[in-house]
């Protein structure tokens, strides 16, 4: 629905420039035509695309696309929940002790490729994420990973696992 109402937009705004504009500016063919796709660009803000990246690469390059995926959608998850953790993207995962590889200082970006790969992968995720939920691979509740070898403390206040190649994922138990 978001998606229509955004190629409604562009094609208004074509619409609108060429009448009020009295003809003297016209945008043109191609650019009319390309004016949709860019307002779903909006969609996803470079900077979260960025932070979201740099997260995926160095907690999931090794796992499958639907792995990297269910990472992305634990963060998406977590800024859908405002009572317990940041709104944005880039706020969610600098959030203190949350994401692992942020304790180590001294990380570099050496597989230029796959992070090439990975920030294509996210820009799509993001994208289809928010227009359609429909794309989702992890539960929506899902707020926490770890490893499959993990003993962490916290698990046991976490429910309904569910396992994509290295990595579990969990939603926190609700107060009853």
């Amino acid at each position: 629905m978001i998606k229509a109402f955004l190629r409604l937009v562009g094609k208004m705004l074509c619409f609108f420039s060429i009448i009020l504009l009295g003809g003297s500016l016209l945008l043109g063919k191609e650019e009319c035509k390309h004016i949709g796709e860019r307002l779903l660009d909006s969609v996803v803000l470079p900077e979260e695309v960025e932070c979201m990246t740099e997260a995926v690469y160095f907690e999931a390059r090794g796992e499958s696309p639907e792995g990297r995926k269910a990472v992305m959608e634990v963060i998406l998850n977590r800024t859908n929940n405002p009572t317990k953790f940041p709104n944005t993207v880039c706020k969610v995962i600098k959030q203190k002790n949350q994401f692992s590889y942020l304790l180590n200082p001294d990380l570099t970006i050496h597989e230029k490729q796959i992070y090439e790969q990975i920030k294509g992968e996210v820009h799509q995720h993001l994208l289809r994420v928010r227009l359609s939920d429909n794309y989702r691979v992890i539960d929506p509740c899902s707020d926490h990973y770890d490893g499959t070898a993990s003993k962490a403390h916290w698990i046991k206040n976490m429910t309904n696992p569910q396992q994509i190649g290295k990595h579990i994922f969990y939603c926190t138990k609700t107060a009853a």
